[in-house]
């Protein structure tokens, strides 16, 4: 199961690779936390995010987010499209896959 809320803890884009279209979006250890929470999508087709994020709960996307999506990309968009409610917004990320991974990871791995 995938927990969905993470209103409690602060994310930011921490790196993203061209070449395998991955985005991770984490909220690092800290002296309050002693795991780091990292949102990792594949093969990235859109993004819409700032870069600080405080707090995240996903949303699942509505039929406008969705119509949306396809109108900038020119193609169907199945179920690939995430919503990310921050701060009183939403930001959207289009990908092949998502996953959830809760690590005790060094800042810089």
């Amino acid at each position: 199961m995938i927990v969905d809320d993470y209103t409690y803890r602060n994310f930011q884009v921490w790196e993203y690779k061209v070449s395998l279209g991955q985005l991770l979006i984490r909220s690092p250890m800290n002296s309050s936390y002693n795991t780091n929470i990292d949102l990792i999508f594949m093969w990235v087709d859109y993004m819409e995010l700032p870069r600080f994020l405080k707090g995240i709960k996903f949303k699942p996307p509505t039929e406008t987010n969705i119509n949306h999506m396809e109108n900038i990309l020119k193609k169907p968009i199945e179920n690939n499209t995430y919503i990310l409610f921050s701060n009183g917004s939403e930001f959207i990320v289009v990908a092949n896959s998502f996953k959830i991974s809760e690590n005790e990871m060094d800042i810089f791995d």
